[in-house]
C-alpha cells in the first residue's frame, strides 16, 4: 500500500513539473534560460533541461523538426533503381545532361519490388524538354492497374510536378498524391 503511494506522489510530482516547465515554455523558453538564476553551464542537473529548454522552443518556433518528421531527400540527375530501403523518401530528378552529345535526355527511376506500405514521392525538378522523368514498376508489378512493369511519366516541361506512390500489396503500386500531369506509359519515348 505504501508503494502505490509514493509511486502516485511521484508521478504527480513529474506532471506538475512537466506542466510548470511547459506552461513556461510556451510563454517563452528563452525567458526562462536568461533568467539569472538559471545555471546554463557547470550544472550536471541543470544542462539537460537547458537543452531541453532549447529544443522544444525551437519545436514551437517552427525552426525545429520534431523527432521522426524529416525526410530524407536525394537528388539524382541520372537512372537509378530505387531500393526499399529508401521508403518515406523524397527523390528528386534534377534532369539528364549526361545524353548523347550533353543533350538532355529521360531519366528513369525504377522502383523496388512491391511490398506493403512502401511508399516513395517522387519531384521532376527539369523544365527541360525532352528530358523526361519515366518511373518504372519492376517485373511482375503494375502501377495503378496498369500492364505489368509499365512505367508512369512526366512528360510535361515545367518543373515541380510531384508524384507518391504506395505499394498496396506485393504486386500494385498506386498514386496517393500527385501535382502536375503523370501518364501511363508503356515505354520511354
Amino acid at each position: 500500500m505504501k508503494r502505490k503511494h509514493i509511486f502516485w506522489i511521484g508521478l504527480v510530482a513529474v506532471l506538475i513539473a512537466v506542466a510548470t516547465v511547459y506552461g513556461a515554455m510556451t510563454n517563452s523558453a528563452s525567458q526562462i534560460t536568461q533568467h539569472p538564476n538559471f545555471i546554463t553551464s557547470g550544472s550536471a542537473y541543470l544542462n539537460p533541461l537547458y537543452k531541453f529548454a532549447n529544443e522544444v522552443e525551437g519545436i514551437l518556433e517552427g525552426t525545429t523538426a520534431l523527432p521522426g518528421q524529416m525526410r530524407s531527400v536525394v537528388t539524382y540527375t541520372d537512372d537509378q533503381t530505387i531500393s526499399a530501403s529508401q521508403t518515406g523518401w523524397i527523390i528528386v530528378c534534377d534532369g539528364n545532361e549526361a545524353g548523347a552529345g550533353g543533350t538532355p535526355a529521360n531519366v528513369i527511376f525504377s522502383l523496388p519490388t512491391a511490398a506493403t506500405g512502401l511508399t516513395f514521392t517522387f519531384v521532376d525538378a527539369n523544365a527541360t524538354a525532352n528530358d523526361d522523368l519515366y518511373i518504372k514498376a519492376a517485373s511482375g508489378d503494375t502501377i495503378n492497374a496498369g500492364t505489368a512493369a509499365q512505367y508512369v511519366a512526366c512528360k510535361t516541361d515545367s518543373g515541380g510536378q510531384t508524384i507518391t506512390l504506395q505499394a498496396i500489396d506485393d504486386t500494385r503500386w498506386v498514386t496517393v498524391a500527385y501535382g502536375g500531369t503523370w501518364v501511363a506509359d508503356n515505354e520511354p519515348d
